[in-house]
């Protein structure tokens, strides 16, 4: 079964979590602790998305670097104003240009004026990232 890597534990993250769990083994990255613990205890975010129960094939982690090496496939659903920081955090070992990697998050970066692609490849040093793509609504 493929595995797949959800970076974002809000509404949309869990949300996509739970979908993508309907063919795919999930690890959903949490950053808050609290939010963790609910998650696997309770198996529902309670915080952000109450009243849908976690599918049994996701496992909430806090663990990004571990979730991001062992993933088939990465989805990117945090703000887009934190990306750059957990981008510099973790490169170089984030790098991994042949992974698909789905970006949920809208919008620019607010300094830089710089799209989700250009701060992968920028923070990467990657020149392009090979399976990129992003999901927008109106």
């Amino acid at each position: 079964m493929a595995r797949v890597c959800v970076v974002g534990a809000g509404a949309w993250g869990t949300a996509i979590a739970n979908l993508a769990a309907v063919k795919a083994t999930v690890v959903l990255w949490v950053h808050g602790e609290d939010t963790l613990m609910t998650l696997r205890d309770v198996r529902e975010n309670t915080l952000y998305l109450p009243g849908v129960r976690l599918r049994d094939n996701v496992e909430p982690t806090d663990d990004l670097l571990g979730a991001w090496r062992s993933a088939d496939s990465i989805i990117l659903a945090v703000p887009t104003q934190r990306l750059r920081a957990m981008f510099r955090k973790l490169a170089p070992e984030l790098r991994r240009p042949s992974v698909p990697l789905l970006n949920l998050s809208k919008g620019l970066e607010m300094e830089t004026h710089l799209r989700v692609s250009q701060l992968l490849c920028e923070d990467l040093e990657l020149s392009d990232y090979d399976h990129y793509a992003a999901l927008s609504g109106p």
